[in-house]
């Protein structure tokens, strides 16, 4: 069939193809992050402008939770080196009430910490989240004469910190509205035969356990629904570097969200659905998957 004159085909892909983000792609967006914003946006505006259909992996869902509450132990910790570094520094720190003097000791305990984040094993943005809650808190306390001590200050701030795990929720449910994503649980999901996990940790190079998941259960996807499907994602490190062993041994079509589309519309323009692909390829699916009954062509 030919390409659509030159163009990729999203009629096509709208009609026979499923994309799927991984949990980078969604913390991207979760956490703002610039450096992704570009791609992320791109990834977005395929969905919207194309109205290609959207599932979230419940393995995604998962490390995704699991990352945003490690994300504000991380925030809450930060807090509490910057309580100590400035109960270390100052004088009869049980007697300070918070006024403008109190800002040195905030700007020299954060920049103590971020001279030495690597070897602390922390992130510069997560230091950079905090420095900005804290500080702006401070200022809102200062500036409207609010009188309290730094060991009811940082009580308030952890509080405040704590109460980040909402606000990520409420971007990871914007986040699902914007792709009009089908959330799927567990049960939407065949089980994933040992076989299929061994050849992508030891064919496909896919040594993490929760990618391998991710991917796995996309795969199980693919095959119980009889259409393609692209996983997103920006992991170049352990999973888009290892894309062409994947795509081989397994038929997933997996790129960054640049290349995503390319890559689909060369899938469904082959005129063949994965199962009957996988057949003529000689790549035993039936036993990737639990299927409850052998699965025809549809």
């Amino acid at each position: 069939m030919p390409s659509n004159n030159g163009k990729i085909n999203i009629n096509l892909i709208k009609s026979f193809c499923t994309l799927t983000p991984d949990a980078n792609i969604i913390l991207h967006f979760i956490f703002e992050e610039e450096h992704f914003k570009l791609k992320v946006d791109h990834f977005l505006s395929l969905i919207s402008s194309g109205e290609i259909p959207c599932e979230i992996m419940p393995g995604v869902n998962r490390e995704v939770t699991k990352r945003l509450f490690s994300a504000v132990k991380t925030y809450i910790n930060i807090c509490r080196f910057i309580k100590s570094w400035i109960k270390e520094h100052i004088k009869d720190p049980t007697d300070i009430i918070i006024n403008k003097d109190v800002l040195q000791f905030f700007e020299d305990a954060f920049s103590d910490l971020f001279s030495s984040h690597r070897r602390m094993g922390l992130r510069y943005r997560d230091i950079r989240v905090v420095e900005d809650a804290l500080v702006n808190l401070l200022y809102r306390d200062i500036q409207g004469n609010v009188k309290i001590s730094l060991e009811d200050f940082f009580r308030k701030a952890e509080d405040q910190l704590s109460k980040k795990f909402e606000d990520f929720s409420y971007r990871q449910s914007i986040f699902a509205s914007k792709i009009n994503a089908n959330i799927l649980r567990e049960t939407d999901i065949l089980p994933v035969t040992r076989t299929l996990e061994t050849i992508l940790e030891n064919k496909c190079g896919i040594r993490d356990a929760e990618d391998r998941s991710q991917l796995g259960e996309t795969i199980s996807r693919m095959y119980q629904t009889n259409r393609w499907y692209g996983f997103v994602s920006t992991d170049y490190t352990h999973i888009i570097n290892h894309r062409r062993e994947i795509e081989k041994y397994t038929q997933l079509i997996v790129d960054d969200p640049l290349y995503i589309l390319y890559h689909l519309d060369k899938a469904v323009n082959t005129c063949i659905h994965p199962r009957e692909s996988a057949t003529k390829r000689k790549i035993p699916y039936g036993e990737f998957v639990r299927f409850s009954s052998w699965p025809g062509i549809v």
